[in-house]
């Protein structure tokens, strides 16, 4: 038997927090930070942010051009 592949980086998405969006004047704006797990530690990785109502793609208001 061989032994097990162990990933070398894993993605962990950090808790989302509720933050003020500038577009639609709202606390609506989520945003997460992603941290890499690899064999030397943890990295900090790239923060992501997503508004409830701006980046809404199936709402005709956001959509009408």
């Amino acid at each position: 038997m061989s032994a097990p592949v162990r990933p070398l980086v894993t993605p962990v998405m950090g808790d989302p927090v509720e933050e003020w969006c500038p577009k639609c004047r709202a606390y609506t704006l989520v945003c997460s930070t992603l941290h890499l797990l690899t064999l030397a530690g943890v990295t900090r990785g790239q923060s992501y942010a997503l508004c409830l109502i701006c980046d809404d793609p199936d709402d005709p208001e956001v959509n009408r051009g």
